[in-house]
């Protein structure tokens, strides 16, 4: 993996890494672009610092005069060939101390594909081979419906006009930490704010008509997607990730619902709890059950005539079926075999 690394963030060619298709084909064009960024940044990004922004107002200057910067990027050897320049654009918005403790990307715009990510971004979700390893959690919302609706509102507000503008939307994420084997659960801020969307080939006002049926229908993207395909426009630019782990929050909520919830199937009720457990310790050790050890209380209470010292412990594991074997022994196989004698 070829990248422009500091300690904290890297630069990474995403020509040079085999990415995944997302299941959903994407019904426009998605390109990497830094006009929108050298465009904000030439018009004064302010932040904060006079010196910074002098600095900052520099870099977009240089950005601005080197053509192939202000078209869409889409060759290794252009990412290559400016990747200096396109290191310093990407510090303009966040300095290389963030990446300290910070988990952030900038990715394609609506892709998976990314080119700038910090340390601890890239030790969470990168495997060495810079592939994306997190993917939607499956308690989230659907990632098809996810996607394409904040897709579709983007869309309609930046490049007609239609709707309150869309530029931040989250989505829950699970990853399997590399030290413990363990699942994570992470949730990501998606900006939008150095995308922009390129209508190419279609009338840019659209039919009162046309927008109506847009509105009545912007919960559903099949219906979206037949009423107004989006051939003729594209979305340049990209989009800055913020991961924030949640795992805590989310096992606990997790464990709440399962406790709450009918299960008929008590072996596999029981391992969804104790993996929610080891998650929530972050030992993959952990195992739960039940351990009666007061025998001679139980027994007493059931008057069944039979001796403490006649029965053993036993531990019951949450997770698994019972069977005889488990039970041999035990004051449990002694009251079953006084109330179901075998014939």
């Amino acid at each position: 993996m070829n990248s422009l690394t500091d300690k904290n963030v890297s630069l990474i060619d995403p020509w040079q890494i085999e990415i995944k298709t997302p299941d959903i084909p994407m019904p426009l064009p998605c390109r990497l672009s830094f006009a929108p960024l050298i465009k904000i940044l030439g018009e004064g990004y302010d932040t904060g610092s006079p010196s910074t922004n002098r600095r900052n107002q520099d870099i977009a200057t240089l950005a601005g005069s080197i053509p192939e910067l202000l078209q869409p990027i889409s060759t290794s050897e252009a990412f290559s060939r400016h990747g200096d320049t396109i290191a310093a654009l990407m510090g303009a918005i966040f300095p290389v101390n963030f990446g300290q403790a910070v988990a952030f990307a900038a990715i394609f715009p609506f892709q998976p594909s990314g080119f700038w990510t910090s340390k601890m971004f890239a030790d969470i979700f990168l495997s060495d081979q810079g592939h994306f390893l997190g993917c939607p959690s499956e308690c989230g919302k659907s990632p098809k419906y996810s996607m394409m609706l904040d897709l579709y509102k983007f869309v309609l507000a930046d490049g007609f006009g239609l709707g309150a503008a869309v530029r931040h939307t989250s989505e829950l994420f699970e990853v399997k930490r590399h030290e413990t084997g363990l699942m994570s659960f992470h949730r990501m801020y998606l900006d939008l704010s150095y995308c922009v969307v390129k209508i190419e080939d279609k009338p840019k006002n659209l039919a009162p008509e046309l927008i109506d049926k847009v509105f009545r229908s912007i919960n559903d993207v099949e219906e979206l997607m037949r009423i107004f395909p989006l051939d003729g426009i594209a979305i340049e630019g990209f989009t800055i990730v913020r991961s924030f782990d949640v795992t805590q929050q989310e096992a606990f909520s997790r464990i709440k619902q399962l406790l709450l919830s009918e299960h008929n199937n008590h072996a596999e009720r029981g391992q969804e709890l104790e993996n929610l457990l080891r998650i929530l310790c972050g030992d993959p050790s952990l195992r739960i059950g039940l351990f009666i050890e007061f025998e001679d209380k139980l027994l007493q209470s059931l008057g069944l005539g039979i001796h403490p010292q006649d029965v053993r412990p036993v531990w019951y594991d949450l997770g698994v079926e019972l069977d005889l074997q488990t039970l041999e022994g035990s004051a449990h196989q002694k009251v079953l075999e006084q109330k179901f004698p075998q014939k």
